[in-house]
C-alpha cells in the first residue's frame, strides 16, 4: 500500500471516528436535555403553582381574622350615648371631639354622641334601637336629664349625669331632680366644685374628680368604665 493510500485512510478514519464522536455525544446529550427537561420544568413548575396555591390557602386566614377582630370591635354595636355640652363658643369643643374624648375613656367603645340641643325625639328614636345601654349626659346635655329618665328604654341606673349647671329653680336643676325622682341613683350625678360644674343640685351626689370641666369627661368615663366594660 502506498503512502499517499495510507495518509487517506487514515484521514477517513479520523473523519468517521469524529462524526461518530458528534453524533455519539450529542444524541445522549439531546435526550438528557428533553428527559431532564419535562420532567423537571414540568415538575418545578406543577410545584411552584401548587406552592402558590399553598400560600394562597394561608392567606384566607388571616383575611378570616381581619374579619373576626373587626366582628369583636363592632360587636353590639354603640356601647353608650351621649348628649354633649355647648359646643359653639370660643374655647369649646365640637361634640365629635367631645365623642371622642369619652370613647378614649370607656376603652375605645363605641359611642354615638348628640349635640346638646337635639331634640329629645331623635335620641329617644335611637335608644328604642338600642335599649337600655349606659346614656351619659355632660353639662348643657343635662338638661335631657328628666325626659330619658322616663323612657322605657333607659336603664336609669345607667344614666350619667356630669357637672351639669346648678341655678335653684333653672331648667337643668329641675330636669336633673326630676330624673333623680325618676329613680337615676343621685350618686351618678358627678359634680365639680362649684355651682357652674353642678356642685348643690341634688343632695348625694359625687365627684367627678376632675381638675377642669372638660376633664370630667375623661374621668367619669374611666370610673364608669371600671364598672362596665372591665
Amino acid at each position: 500500500m502506498k503512502f499517499s493510500d495510507i495518509l487517506t485512510l487514515e484521514q477517513k478514519m479520523e473523519k468517521g471516528d469524529y462524526k461518530a464522536s458528534v453524533v455519539k455525544s450529542t444524541k445522549p446529550e439531546k435526550g438528557e436535555f428533553k428527559a431532564s427537561s419535562p420532567a423537571s420544568s414540568g415538575k418545578s413548575a406543577k410545584q411552584e403553582k401548587g406552592e402558590f396555591k399553598s400560600s394562597s390557602n394561608s392567606a384566607k386566614p388571616e383575611k378570616g381574622n381581619n374579619t373576626t377582630n373587626n366582628q369583636v370591635n363592632t360587636a353590639g354595636g354603640f356601647a353608650a350615648v351621649l348628649v354633649g355640652g355647648l359646643n359653639y363658643r370660643e374655647g369649646d369643643k365640637s361634640t365629635s371631639t367631645q365623642e371622642s374624648i369619652l370613647k378614649n375613656a370607656l376603652g375605645g367603645m363605641n359611642v354615638k354622641s348628640f349635640d346638646w340641643n337635639a331634640s329629645t325625639e331623635s335620641i329617644l328614636s335611637f335608644l328604642s334601637a338600642n335599649p337600655k345601654i349606659p346614656v351619659f349626659l355632660f353639662s348643657a346635655g343635662c338638661k335631657k336629664a328628666g325626659a330619658l329618665s322616663e323612657s322605657n328604654n333607659v336603664d336609669v341606673n345607667k344614666i350619667y349625669i356630669i357637672e351639669p349647671f346648678y341655678e335653684a329653680g333653672g331648667e337643668t336643676a329641675r330636669s336633673v331632680q326630676k330624673a333623680v325622682s325618676n329613680g337615676v341613683p343621685s350618686k351618678n350625678v358627678f359634680v365639680g366644685p362649684g355651682a357652674s360644674r353642678g356642685n348643690g343640685i341634688v343632695s348625694g351626689s359625687a365627684s367627678s374628680q376632675a381638675k377642669g370641666h372638660w376633664d370630667a369627661l375623661v374621668s367619669v368615663g374611666g370610673m364608669i368604665s371600671n364598672k362596665l366594660f372591665k
